[in-house]
């Protein structure tokens, strides 16, 4: 099944995404993803994520048709959190360190003693 994002309202705390699913024979079904707010602070997840992390939700919960509204749990948070630090802390590892020179004297070469040409006959 195919889930479209429609829009969402705030009420209170808590925040309604509206999807759309469209199955395979293109009947469509309106579901409503709950969101509290307090629980997206608590965990750092930025607001423009949740409309995807809702997709997601409702992705890995399918099967489950009878529950057209939903109110996503803290699980699903904290699973997204943990998912995106474990990135982080990758992407930071894999970071090109800076490389200490081998030697103190780089660019000697180039800045070294200049030698001077024979000055021509005048």
């Amino acid at each position: 099944m195919d889930y479209v994002f429609t829009g969402f309202r705030q009420v209170e705390a808590i925040r309604h995404y509206g999807f759309e699913g469209i199955a395979s024979d293109r009947s469509r079904t309106k579901y409503n993803v709950q969101a509290d707010m307090a629980l997206l602070r608590k965990y750092a997840i930025a607001l423009q994520d949740v409309p995807l992390l809702c997709r997601r939700f409702l992705q890995e919960r399918e099967g489950n048709d009878d529950l057209v509204s939903v109110m996503m749990n803290e699980d699903a948070m904290r699973k997204y959190a943990d998912a995106r630090t474990a990135l982080l802390e990758d992407a930071a590892r894999k970071r090109k360190q800076h490389r200490t020179p081998l030697s103190n004297k780089i660019g000697q070469a180039w800045r070294g003693e200049r030698i001077e040409s024979p000055k021509a006959p005048a």
